[in-house]
């Protein structure tokens, strides 16, 4: 399974630099970049990392501020944030805003792979404590209609919109309205989103 990491930082040579050194060290990463916070949001609406690092010091919005974006958007993704802000004054404030890692920049590059690595073990964890649980216990798929179990798995078996309207003999419109309550009731935003949840309770075993 591919682990997928959107980086944030101003810098094109930090951001250069970061994605030489998590390459060499990880194998199979994908990684996004983006140079500021409009442009990383735009990714977040279309895209679904397992990992956002980012820097705090962004042309075009606060830290703070970059922060409680990304949480409306991404929920529950791992966030690190690597800046050049010493350590001890901004851990803390960061914390409260639901970050994984605050890695402070003097320290190098070799702190923020042991994050990464610390934080892709307790994603491998959860994926594998998900699976053994949803042998026993409920899990998010319950909430679908046997119609929009069938409109989902299609979905995720890689059919267009026009291939389940001819398998299913339904509209395209009604298709959009299973497709919709499906990401509503799962609560995620796109095929990717819910290709990764499907993968999590064990509902596809690949990806």
């Amino acid at each position: 399974m591919q682990f997928e990491i959107l980086i944030i930082d101003d810098h094109e040579i930090v951001r250069f630099g970061m994605i030489q050194v998590l390459e060499q060290k990880f194998i199979g990463l994908k990684i996004s970049e983006s140079p500021n916070a409009n442009h990383a949001l735009g990714l977040l609406k279309d895209y679904d990392y397992d990992l956002i690092i980012s820097d705090l010091n962004l042309p075009d919005i606060s830290s703070h501020e970059l922060i409680k974006a990304i949480r409306k958007v991404e929920k529950r993704t791992p966030i690190i944030v690597f800046s050049m802000f010493p350590k001890d004054v901004m851990e803390n404030a960061m914390s409260s805003l639901n970050i994984q890692k605050y890695v402070y920049k003097g320290d190098g590059l070799q702190m923020l792979t042991e994050a990464v690595f610390e934080i892709m073990g307790n994603i491998e964890n959860g994926k594998k404590n998900k699976k053994i649980q949803s042998n026993a216990d409920s899990t998010p798929f319950e909430k679908l209609s046997a119609k929009e179990l069938e409109v989902m798995m299609l979905y995720l078996q890689g059919k267009s919109t026009t291939d389940i309207c001819h398998i299913l003999t339904l509209k395209a419109s009604t298709v959009s309205t299973y497709k919709m309550r499906v990401f509503n009731k799962l609560d995620v935003k796109n095929i990717a989103s819910l290709t990764k949840l499907a993968f999590y309770y064990n509902v596809i075993t690949s990806m």
